[in-house]
């Protein structure tokens, strides 16, 4: 038996847009992308943290962000630096982020 609920939900869920199913992932790699196209080298944890909530103007524990960015590594969407540099934010010496390069198609 399924109820009034679950079925307004399912409903609800599927009346959203391609960009209203966006993961928190996908909000991170987001923001990471806008910074490395505005000229950004990288980001640690915690200038992700910030540009999310500059973004998207809501908070975010560095715990998820540091969640979010080790997944997104695991996919091979991001990279992380060889060598360590100090977070702008906390002075820590850190190995920040930034966007896997995307290797152009050969022309057919």
């Amino acid at each position: 038996m399924i109820s009034n609920i679950a079925t307004t939900s399912r409903e609800a869920l599927a009346s959203l847009s391609k960009s209203g199913k966006n993961t928190q992932g996908d909000d991170v790699f987001q923001v990471i992308s806008k910074a490395c196209a505005a000229g950004r080298k990288d980001l640690s944890l915690r200038e992700i943290k910030q540009a999310y909530q500059d973004t998207f103007s809501r908070d975010i524990d560095v715990s998820t962000v540091a969640a979010r960015v080790n997944a997104l590594v695991k996919a091979e969407r991001l990279v992380r630096a060889s060598v360590a540099r100090p977070c702008s934010w906390s002075g820590r010496y850190v190995m920040p982020v930034r966007v896997a390069p995307v290797q152009a198609a050969l022309p057919s």
